[in-house]
């Protein structure tokens, strides 16, 4: 319960950053994606590729590349860690509600075979109290898939994943091979042009 009302108070919170947020996100994206088809663009069509690879342009092109697809790696599995959270906490409340209502009937059946009437007010009592807890569990495990501020947290409409991390991983990984294998075009081309 008390995870749930946190969840709401900060979702609540920071309903009002979440806009920018995606606009921030959407601007790396757009950002990144012009930088990696410019700059490759400017290297595969350069005669001295290693001398356009040193220019101070290439070289700052290359670092915002590097900060913007770090920037996106951190927002997408961050939002990835809070969804798989909220479901952990989603399936943990429903397996404790189980267990409490399978109590509840161990109880109602001692009840039936019990004789003592001062054990059966015990029981009876127990049996109230857990089935009071396993509703209340119940409408917490509701309020997490129901309600609209608790839905999972989506970046540029995608919900936060881990393999999204990866897609975004896997760009980021074949820009850096695209531009490796055009600088070093022929073998030992990369290793003399570092010699010059």
């Amino acid at each position: 319960m008390a995870w749930t009302h946190a969840r709401l108070v900060m979702q609540n919170f920071g309903e009002r950053f979440h806009f920018r947020l995606e606009l921030y996100v959407i601007a790396a994206i757009a950002m990144v994606l012009i930088m990696m088809v410019l700059g490759l663009l400017h290297l595969g069509l350069a005669t001295h590729r290693m001398r356009m690879f040193l220019t101070p342009w290439f070289l700052q092109t290359l670092l915002s590349v590097t900060m913007c697809i770090g920037f996106l790696l951190i927002i997408v599995q961050t939002g990835a860690q809070v969804n798989d959270k909220m479901e952990q906490h989603s399936q943990t409340m429903c397996s404790h509600a189980l267990r409490l209502s399978r109590k509840v009937e161990y109880f109602r059946i001692h009840l039936l075979s019990e004789n003592d009437e001062i054990i059966r007010t015990e029981l009876s009592e127990k049996a109230e109290h857990l089935n009071a807890v396993a509703d209340k569990l119940e409408s917490m495990r509701a309020v997490i898939d129901t309600n609209t501020e608790l839905k999972p947290f989506k970046i540029f409409g995608f919900t936060a994943q881990s393999s999204l991390t990866m897609s975004i991983l896997t760009t980021a990984v074949s820009f850096y091979v695209i531009l490796i294998s055009l600088l070093s075009n022929r073998e030992g081309q990369l290793l003399s042009a570092l010699g010059e």
